[in-house]
């Protein structure tokens, strides 16, 4: 296995797919291509057919047993984005585990590059890297918004800052969130916050800004590591956000709802009626989102949003 030199740590890579073979395809492709190999990859299927069982049995017989990396995988069998996550942590063998989006295309040196942010900041506890969107032909969607300050962070109400599909700031910086299509954490820094939270239900909407705002309340360390970019495709088949539009609307309400107060309980009342009247960040508040919007799924959002007020869920103990 070609690895970096006095490189001791280990790197578990985790892949949650639904309906997209051949994006599962793409992206297993570039692990094979990576000037560093990972030492394992972890595969959480929940598609209706075994198109994508197939694709990675015969990746795992040719490719990756060539390589000499460990390939496992499961079918999930209904179970949401945190649950998979999980499942992924519960077994995996590596130092570090970093997660990709089944729909994204990694450079060759997107896993060197983070073995070596790990390396040079022995006291980060995760790290992630831009997720740009792209066609099929990697030409990135959006102009690139090139600074050195963090884009990535969340405000005082619970509300979330996040540019990572254009953010390539000149070099390493310090930040508080990155997506899912494009994290890794420290193992131990996982499990010390009782991993991911398995309340984020519908298409887990928060479910990793929950994790890492932990990790920043918790004191830890965050880096966003502009060499460590992959390219995302965003798939229109399959997918987390695959299925009933009204449905996931609801759930995407009231995971807002149960993040702000399980993690802003300081600030909850005023986050919720900033909820309808004002807010910063990417979600709008209810008043905008009704004029603005061209489909019946906002009132879906809303109806959650009372909901989860109305009915609080209680955060794991």
């Amino acid at each position: 296995m070609d690895s970096t030199e006095n490189d001791s740590k280990s790197f578990s890579i985790g892949l949650i797919t639904q309906d997209r073979p051949s994006a599962i395809e793409t992206v297993l492709n570039s692990l094979a291509q990576q000037t560093r190999t990972p030492d394992e990859i972890i595969v959480i299927d929940d598609s209706d057919d075994d198109r994508t069982g197939q694709i990675v049995s015969e990746a795992n017989k040719t490719t990756f047993n060539e390589l000499g990396v460990k390939v496992q995988y499961f079918q999930n069998s209904g179970g949401n984005q945190p649950v998979a996550r999980n499942k992924i942590l519960s077994i995996c063998t590596g130092d570090i585990l970093c997660f990709l989006d089944d729909d994204t295309f990694a450079p060759r040196k997107w896993l060197e590059s983070l073995v070596e942010t790990y390396k040079h900041h022995p006291d980060v506890d995760a790290i992630g890297g831009p997720a740009l969107t792209a066609d099929e032909n990697l030409e990135v969607q959006q102009e690139l918004l090139e600074v050195s300050e963090n884009q990535n962070r969340y405000l005082k109400y619970g509300e979330v800052l996040d540019e990572s599909d254009r953010w390539v700031p000149p070099s390493v910086t310090e930040t508080e969130k990155f997506r899912g299509a494009n994290m890794s954490f420290r193992v131990s820094a996982l499990e010390s916050v009782g991993g991911f939270d398995e309340s984020y239900k519908g298409n887990g909407y928060r479910e990793e800004d929950d994790v890492t705002v932990r990790l920043v309340q918790d004191g830890r360390l965050l880096l966003y590591n502009p060499e460590a970019l992959v390219y995302h495709f965003i798939s229109p088949e399959g997918g987390a956000r695959h299925g009933d539009k009204r449905e996931l609307e609801y759930w995407k309400g009231r995971n807002i709802v149960y993040f702000k107060r399980k993690n802003f309980a300081d600030q909850y009342y005023v986050a919720v009626l900033r909820l309808f009247l004002w807010t910063s960040g990417e979600v709008p508040p209810v008043w905008r989102d009704v004029m603005m919007s061209r489909n019946s799924s906002v009132f879906s959002k809303i109806r959650g949003y009372l909901a989860e007020i109305l009915d609080p869920r209680d955060p794991p103990k």
